[in-house]
């Protein structure tokens, strides 16, 4: 019984360790996007977005990306436009 109370706490530790070690990480850059706004339909909606990627490494020039998130389903209502930063 002892050896395996001495296992499980063995076995706790070393997971604590790996979760910090996780926690560790590389910044590549921030992509902000902007969503715009619109008016949702019984069946769905699309709203537009554009992003921009900033790289950590300031010799890379930004980047440029656009797109559409599109909702199928029931989706009612207005939604004002957003910003998302990851």
């Amino acid at each position: 019984m002892q050896k395996t109370i001495i296992a499980a706490v063995i076995a706790a530790a070393g997971c604590a360790g790996t979760a910090h070690a996780q926690d560790q990480g590389v910044e590549l850059g921030v992509l902000d996007c902007a969503i715009g706004g619109g008016t949702g339909f019984i069946f769905g909606s699309s709203k537009d977005l554009s992003c921009t990627f900033t790289p950590a490494d300031k010799t890379f020039a930004p980047e440029a990306y656009f797109g559409a998130v599109n909702k199928y389903g029931l989706d009612i209502g207005t939604t004002k436009q957003s910003v998302m930063r990851w």
